[in-house]
């Protein structure tokens, strides 16, 4: 009913549709995606991501929903999430599920109460029998970023701990904070 629900819903309706291009695009090339990576639009990646063959290998890779060590809200962090095909055949599908547990007054399918989106994906992982699994920082090394004039910074608040404040430092990006400070400064001249 909020705008921030509403935004939410949006978000999970937009991955949804996607996953269903996936997986047409799987039925065309006779093929089926190992991992899927979702991340949000405003995400600034500050190195690389995980090697896949390390996730692949894990024990029941298929079923395992890899997310940051922090931030999670009492559920996941899900600004970048990857995850095995059997996990991403769910939480992709995070939107649809949402409103048929709605429709029925979340009476027909007992869900775990939940207060926001993270604890609502992994009560959703948890119900559909997929793991999640917290990494460190450096396997999904992404943040919150945005554009202030011609440069982009990251949020400092969403580098998740020291090695990630330094990792985004050495990658040459700004934390946003500073950057409207230095901004501020300026046209006060």
């Amino acid at each position: 009913k909020s705008e921030l629900g509403k935004n939410i819903l949006r978000l999970w309706q937009a991955r949804e549709s996607l996953w269903n291009a996936s997986l047409q695009a799987e039925r065309v090339l006779s093929e089926q995606y190992s991992l899927v990576l979702w991340t949000r639009p405003d995400q600034v990646w500050i190195s690389d991501v995980t090697s896949a063959t390390s996730l692949l290998t894990q024990k029941n890779a298929t079923k395992l929903v890899w997310s940051r060590k922090c931030l999670m809200w009492g559920g996941i962090n899900d600004k970048s999430v990857i995850m095995g095909r059997a996990a991403a055949e769910v939480m992709l599908t995070a939107y649809s599920r949402f409103l048929r547990l709605a429709d029925t007054n979340w009476t027909t399918n007992p869900f775990p109460k939940t207060y926001n989106a993270e604890q609502f994906l992994k009560a959703l992982a948890k119900k559909n029998e997929m793991k999640t699994k917290e990494v460190p920082w450096d396997k999904i090394p992404s943040a919150d970023g945005m554009r202030i004039q011609d440069e982009v910074c990251v949020l400092k608040f969403y580098l998740c701990g020291k090695d990630a404040i330094a990792a985004a430092g050495n990658a040459t990006y700004q934390n946003c904070e500073d950057v409207v400070k230095a901004n501020k400064r300026k046209h006060k001249r």
